[in-house]
């Protein structure tokens, strides 16, 4: 029985995490990751278009210093 539940909570945690990129991938706001050192470390799509010409050929240099911490 145990084998079973763990499969399903793997199938729920997969579903949310599938949920999750969608909403961050398709939203209609600026999502942007950025390390300690201030490097960008992801962008999604609506930021993609925004910034920058395609992933591959992203800018830094093009985007302004964040406003907060």
């Amino acid at each position: 029985m145990e084998g079973h539940e763990n499969m399903d909570v793997r199938r729920e945690l997969a579903d949310s995490r599938d949920r999750y990129t969608q909403l961050v991938e398709n939203i209609n706001s600026i999502i942007i990751g950025l390390d300690g050192e201030g490097k960008i470390t992801f962008f999604n799509r609506f930021s993609e278009r925004l910034f920058f010409a395609g992933r591959s050929g992203a800018d830094p240099d093009r985007v302004a210093e964040p406003a907060g911490p």
